[in-house]
């Protein structure tokens, strides 16, 4: 299996959490999009943004979300069960919450794949926006639509896998 191909699939893991995660904690519905450039269509607002780092294991990267000013406050009052107006320092910190725990969700099955990482803590803030400069196998990003409104997810991977999960 190519560098390409086990990337994917380690991509794959983190977009099924994140959509798992959003129906969890917000109950609400999410799907990847065809395009980025959906997403940047449709976003024409700042993003307030939150990553957290894979730190150890076959691979090392980071794995941030991007939500528009409007998508978050939709998805941060459902999460709360109250409606919010402006997002706050404490409110903006739900972003590094949420990849946290997509993070924590997708180590469950990059471990059934053999590819067991150690996660950093979360960070918040940096940077604002997805970086569309760089494509894979370095940059992964997926643009997804939601009941809130769209938001992307990218992995930028510093080191690659070593090896190709096993066969299934």
């Amino acid at each position: 299996m190519s560098t390409q191909e086990t990337c994917s699939q380690i991509i794959e893991k983190f977009r099924d959490a994140a959509t798992a995660m959003l129906r969890a904690q917000a109950g609400l519905k999410a799907s990847p999009i065809e395009s980025l450039e959906q997403f940047t269509t449709a976003q024409k607002e700042e993003c307030i943004s939150g990553s957290v780092e894979v730190v150890e294991g076959p691979f090392q990267g980071t794995l941030s979300f991007f939500f528009p000013k409007s998508t978050y406050l939709k998805l941060i009052s459902k999460t709360l069960g109250v409606e919010e107006t402006e997002v706050t320092p404490e409110l903006a910190d739900g972003v590094a919450e949420f990849a946290n725990t997509v993070m924590g969700q997708a180590k469950v099955g990059l471990k059934k794949s053999g590819f067991g990482v150690k996660m950093g803590l979360p960070n918040v803030g940096n940077p604002k926006n997805p970086d569309t400069t760089m494509e894979p196998p370095v940059n992964w990003i997926v643009a997804f639509d939601s009941e809130a409104g769209p938001f992307a997810m990218e992995f930028r991977f510093r080191t690659f896998p070593t090896a190709s999960p096993p066969a299934s």
